[in-house]
């Protein structure tokens, strides 16, 4: 359950275990409330946060198609709010934001109880609970009332872009370090090959720098090997530690959806690709979750599933300008 939120109306789809370890690109599904604030912010000539992070390649952008209508209509109320003109506003969606946001068209999640409570009160916001039943667990993000009560949005969204930040670098410690000390071993072994000579004195004039009978601030005892072992095992704990803080304050937003089965697998995956895939890659990424044979069907089946020319895709481009 995101954590904001309290206990939905009934019992959704439990949160599947790859979101345990939480990997970049983030997806996320915005609501007009977020939308409004972040085009608000750009139009005075702010960075705004979601944005910079779907640029910066951390985070992929997804609205309901009601979110994809309701934007344009709000243009003369952002201008308003930001005290701007209006080609401002248009200008800074049409041409910075909607290039990075991708429309969810979903069916009607029908059974999910939470838009069954929805359609009562604000039948406007169903795209939008249609959407998470689809792609759920999901990062989605609203400050609409309606939508935060029954479980399905956060309001959590501001600080996500510093958290994923945080992973981002951590994650980039995590991955070089190993590398560039596999780099260095392969170095070092290639120059031992070539200059073995050079090589045996310099393992022989280390031993006698650092063994017990070299100088006493450098050398190399039983009790400094220990205390510069336990130095690098507390350096690589505090790295895991922050990573789970940030994994664990990210995932305690997330919001879970309603789906099941292979359709849910294909849609977790495409959901965190920048990019369209060719279906050979996906039946070889999803192999495990779904028969290859299902694939093609499940993928034609799902109004929210695109093709491109480059592949398969979660969500359509937004490629319309009135006044173009």
């Amino acid at each position: 359950m995101p954590e904001d939120q309290g206990q939905p109306p009934s019992a959704i789809a439990s949160v599947p275990i790859e979101q345990l370890w939480i990997e970049l690109p983030l997806p996320q599904l915005l609501d007009t409330s977020v939308l409004f604030k972040e085009l608000h912010g750009l139009a005075k000539g702010h960075r705004p946060r979601l944005l910079s992070a779907a640029r910066s390649g951390t985070a992929i952008l997804y609205v309901p198609t009601n979110v994809a209508a309701e934007i344009p209509a709000k243009f003369d109320r952002i201008a308003s709010a930001a005290r701007v003109p209006i080609e401002l506003v248009e200008a800074a969606w049409w041409d910075h934001y909607s290039p990075y946001v991708r429309v969810v068209d979903a069916a009607p999640a029908l059974a999910d109880e939470r838009r069954q409570s929805l359609s009562d009160e604000d039948g406007d916001d169903l795209p939008f609970a249609d959407a998470v039943a689809l792609m759920g667990p999901i990062l989605a993000f609203s400050e609409d009332i309606h939508l935060t009560s029954r479980g399905l949005a956060s309001k959590g969204w501001r600080d996500v872009p510093e958290l994923t930040h945080t992973l981002l670098g951590i994650d980039a410690t995590l991955r070089i370090t190993p590398e560039l000390t596999a780099l260095a071993i392969g170095e070092a072994a290639k120059l031992a090959r070539r200059y073995p000579h050079l090589a045996a004195g310099i393992l022989l004039l280390s031993a006698y720098i650092f063994g017990p009978f070299g100088p006493e601030r450098v050398r190399l005892s039983a009790d400094r090997a220990k205390a510069i072992g336990l130095h690098l095992l507390r350096g690589l704990i505090y790295i895991l530690q922050t990573r789970n803080e940030a994994s664990g304050k990210i995932a305690a937003r997330l919001v879970p959806g309603s789906g099941n089965g292979a359709q849910r697998s294909v849609v977790f995956a495409l959901a965190r690709r920048r990019e369209p895939v060719a279906l050979e890659a996906l039946a070889a990424e999803l192999r495990h979750s779904v028969e290859p044979d299902q694939l093609p069907l499940i993928l034609s089946s799902c109004p929210a599933v695109v093709e491109t020319t480059e592949g398969w895709q979660l969500g359509r481009q937004i490629t319309y300008r009135p006044d173009r």
